[in-house]
């Protein structure tokens, strides 16, 4: 069977005849598979047949080629329509045809005139459903080449200004040449980072204002592109982000963001959200920093925030933290005080009541269960801190601020 299906229409039947019988068809990899004698015969046809071309005569009882090929394009017919024309109908035929149909032929007709048109037409159709199916394998994996595009733009991969206008034309994405990159990652002590950063992903753009913006998973983090402009707004829609993941997930987040002023300078920024989530400070707490104003602490003070994160439950000393680090304790009290303006037993208190704060939110806790999480043997002593710290009692807080979601 030949490749390429052919319908003939037109109301004389020795032209029909002619056609289907005189043509060599299988020169070009096509036959005739039907013959209709008007414009409506003709219709029912394509519906029970749908050929990829069809050649029509212009001047038919019933429905005419004009009308017959209007209700094709109506219905959506993605074939190739040759229109066979005389000499008289021939300026009539294309004005009033417009779209719609591939080529015209003039009668009488020449076999090697209507052979060549039909043979042009499969061509253009065969390229055509060549573009079709590759935009179709292009729309399936639209969002895995998209994140590379993103990432490629992002971590300043070899491309220019006008090659990354046109890729992000290509896949859809805005044009954005002022706003903030943001970095999210799930810490690495979390039990199920990879459904989580699924997670975090989803909450992400659920909580920011509209505007144009980008997303995609880069080196195992979220990455957000957005177009706003306003760091304190910003960082308040980022705030209500992790209170939805915190809703929703015990694992801790830690989000950097940096604002650029072109797509150009965006490599760059990504850079600096990246310092901003390695100088995080409270490991084991969900935190938000602008790592354009943040400034780079020592990685001996990191070290012991998080030897902290790690043991605040314990009746942990500066002392101990030291000699864990092999550092001196002297040395470790100097950095506290030059890196973060407070001392250690400072820092501690702050962690520990930033942990007791969550605690307190999940409404899962009493105040005795939360001062003993936190590294309080005293529940008198501990809600005396918390007082002074927060400005009001634990069990006020827990009240207000309880079983969040």
């Amino acid at each position: 069977m030949n490749k390429y299906s052919i319908l003939i229409v037109d109301d004389e039947y020795l032209v029909r005849r002619g056609l289907a019988e005189t043509v060599n068809w299988a020169s070009i990899d096509a036959q005739v598979v039907g013959e209709a004698s008007d414009g409506e015969e003709g219709f029912s046809l394509v519906e029970k047949l749908n050929p990829d071309l069809i050649i029509s005569d212009v001047r038919m009882p019933i429905l005419d080629g004009i009308g017959f090929v209007k209700k094709l394009k109506e219905k959506g017919f993605e074939g190739k329509i040759i229109v066979l024309s005389g000499y008289r109908d021939f300026d009539y035929a294309k004005q009033s045809f417009e779209n719609g149909v591939y080529a015209y032929v003039l009668k009488p007709i020449e076999n090697s005139d209507i052979l060549s048109a039909v043979k042009e037409a499969i061509t253009a159709l065969e390229n055509e459903r060549k573009k079709k199916e590759l935009y179709e394998g292009l729309k399936e994996n639209m969002p895995l080449l998209s994140e590379k595009v993103i990432s490629a733009i992002v971590k300043g991969e070899g491309q220019d200004a006008n090659t990354i206008k046109e890729r992000l034309a290509l896949f859809g994405l805005p044009n954005i040449e002022e706003g903030f990159l943001v970095l999210a990652s799930v810490d690495a002590l979390a039990k199920n980072p990879k459904g989580d950063l699924a997670l975090l992903r989803k909450s992400l753009p659920a909580f920011l204002p509209e505007a144009p913006s980008w997303i995609a998973e880069i080196e195992g983090r979220i990455s957000f592109v957005t177009g706003l402009k306003d760091a304190a707004t910003f960082k308040k829609d980022l705030e209500m982000t992790l209170k939805d993941f915190s809703s929703q997930s015990s694992d801790t987040v830690s989000i950097s963001f940096a604002g650029f002023s072109s797509i150009s300078s965006l490599p760059k920024c990504y850079e600096i959200a990246k310092t901003g989530l390695q100088n995080k400070l409270l490991a084991g707490l969900n935190t938000i920093v602008d790592a354009d104003h943040m400034p780079i602490y020592s990685k001996n003070v990191i070290a012991a925030m998080g030897v902290i994160s790690r043991r605040y439950m314990e009746d942990l000393t500066i002392k101990m933290a030291s000699e864990e680090l092999l550092v001196s304790e002297s040395y470790l009290m100097h950095l506290f005080k030059d890196n973060l303006g407070q001392t250690f037993n400072d820092m501690l208190t702050s962690y520990r009541i930033m942990v007791a704060k969550n605690l307190l939110e999940s409404g899962r806790y009493r105040v005795k269960e939360v001062a003993s999480k936190v590294g309080y043997r005293d529940v008198k002593y501990f809600s005396s801190v918390f007082s002074k710290t927060v400005g009001e009692t634990p069990s006020n807080y827990g009240k207000d601020n309880g079983n969040l979601k």
